[in-house]
């Protein structure tokens, strides 16, 4: 990987417009509500997956009809902590 910067996404108001920040001083993202973010490199990118906090998890249905409800209960805690983001290398 000869990458040297990241393209994050541009706040409003921020003076950084490309979003370009240094590898080496990239952070990461921080998660909401006590989550946080797990990377996958596939060659071209890095994607950033929201994963719960501790305690967060639900148990999951063994009944079919409870199956499709606590699907939406586990989407639902994900999108609490933040989106999946693709994140560009540069």
């Amino acid at each position: 990987m000869r990458s040297s910067a990241i393209q994050e996404c541009v706040d409003v108001g921020t003076t950084n417009l490309t979003g370009a920040v240094p590898l080496a001083e990239w952070p990461g993202r921080s998660g909401k509500n006590g989550g946080g973010y797990e990377y996958a490199f596939t060659g071209t990118k890095i994607v950033a997956s929201p994963t719960l906090a501790p305690g967060l998890g639900i148990n999951m249905a063994t009944q079919q009809q409870e199956l499709a409800q606590t699907i939406c209960q586990a989407i639902d805690l994900l999108n609490s902590v933040g989106p999946v983001v693709e994140l560009v290398l540069g």
